[in-house]
């Protein structure tokens, strides 16, 4: 049996940033490689968000510097 808490798992051990078929820096591809949604829903909900408030294109730009570029044979 999968716990509630297995399935809710926000833990970023596992996002990275795929270069390959990235519009901008590839977050949203590297959202999508790792199961939190479809890219072209994170590209929507940064793009509307940023349009009202500041901190989701800092966050944007913060995963883009920060996180690892995935490995060709991860995505």
């Amino acid at each position: 049996m999968v716990s509630k808490y297995e399935i809710w798992d926000f833990s970023m051990a596992k996002l990275t940033l795929v270069k390959q078929g990235k519009i901008f820096l590839g977050v949203c591809k590297g959202l999508e490689a790792s199961g939190r949604g479809s890219a072209l829903v994170w590209r929507v909900i940064f793009l509307v968000t940023s349009c009202f408030l500041w901190f989701p294109l800092f966050v944007y730009l913060g995963m883009g510097m920060f996180l690892p570029v995935a490995d060709k044979k991860d995505g």
